[in-house]
């Protein structure tokens, strides 16, 4: 994910990730925190969640691949929040930050704790307390994160797409003609179903996938 002089050795040693997942978003930010720590326990590390609000199915699915589950008991963002976060992240490899609701005082509590990678889509923080910066979107820029700390690597782009195995699998067996559709884990402005009448219209034989 990041060059050999700047990447925490997994081996042997803990990857703390705080992200949420409710009732209308924030499934990708586990999921995709989740791939980060499948891919971090390979490489011999142990992984824990921290969430303050975790649906139990996300929760069973963390603990199948092998990583631990603590719950944060306070609001999500508080002060309270990142006192805990920190506290868990106290002499671990890296503490991963995945959320809209982290202010960047939030960043500047927990950034003492551990080398900081902050998982994040828009660049709309003023300031960034953090080791790391990634946004694996199209539309990622450095010019996004004007507020990012001296010296601070931004990983920007789709090389830097956190893959879980199965899609890494797919990836491997090399380009795929169709059309492939993701709506999140919620889908709560029902995207899907306009989706699916719209592959009405679509051209016969298309291979699509939802």
């Amino acid at each position: 994910m990041v060059n050999r002089a700047s990447k925490p050795d997994a081996a042997g040693r803990l990857l703390v990730l705080r992200a949420d997942a409710g009732g209308q978003r924030g499934s990708g930010h586990v999921m995709r925190c989740l791939a980060l720590a499948e891919a971090w326990r390979a490489a011999g590390g142990a992984a824990l969640l921290a969430s303050a609000e975790l649906p139990e199915a996300l929760e069973a699915r963390a603990r199948g691949l092998g990583v631990d589950v603590r719950r944060i008991a306070a609001a999500s963002g508080s002060n309270a929040d990142g006192e805990c976060a920190r506290a868990l992240a106290a002499g671990a490899a890296a503490l991963v930050v995945d959320g809209y609701g982290f202010s960047p005082d939030y960043f500047d509590l927990v950034a003492g704790a551990a080398p900081v990678l902050a998982i994040d889509d828009s660049g709309a923080a003023p300031r960034y307390a953090a080791r790391w910066i990634l946004n694996q979107n199209a539309h990622a820029a450095p010019s996004l994160y004007a507020g990012k700390a001296p010296g601070a690597e931004l990983l920007l782009g789709g090389a830097y797409a956190l893959l879980r195995g199965e899609f890494r699998g797919l990836a491997a067996d090399g380009p795929r003609a169709g059309l492939f559709a993701t709506f999140g884990g919620v889908d709560p402005h029902g995207a899907s179903f306009r989706f699916l009448e719209a592959l009405a219209y679509a051209p016969t034989g298309l291979d699509a996938h939802l």
